[in-house]
């Protein structure tokens, strides 16, 4: 995923790692590397994960469409944050956080279980 920001006449933008699950639960998200500057093999060398080619194919669409539900939910990150790419960063790895509580508290309330706690 990647965001776009502007500050003052200053425009950059993050790349950003995500990991969803098949259930579009993110297992990682890393929102650090300036764009035209990082190259994605170095993103996924630096993140620990191996990619498998095939996998790889085979798990693009679910990706694109966990990112997908989260520009949905967080219209922030649709386009230009006006923030530092510090800032920036935070934000992209706040709104996963919340993805990630949504989607578990949508989970508990479909099955009908009690919240404790």
């Amino acid at each position: 995923m990647r965001t776009c920001s502007s500050i003052e006449t200053k425009v950059h933008s993050i790349n950003t790692q995500i990991v969803f699950d098949a259930t579009f639960n993110i297992l990682d998200v890393v929102a650090k590397w300036p764009a035209g500057s990082t190259r994605d093999p170095r993103i996924l060398m630096e993140s620990g994960l191996r990619r498998e080619a095939p996998a790889h194919k085979n798990t693009r669409n679910v990706v694109e469409r966990g990112i997908g539900q989260m520009k949905r939910q967080f219209h922030v990150l649709h386009g230009e944050i006006r923030l530092s790419p510090e800032r920036e960063s935070t934000v992209i790895t706040v709104c996963a956080i919340l993805h990630n509580r949504y989607g578990l508290l949508f989970k508990v309330l479909n099955s009908g279980d009690m919240l404790i706690g």
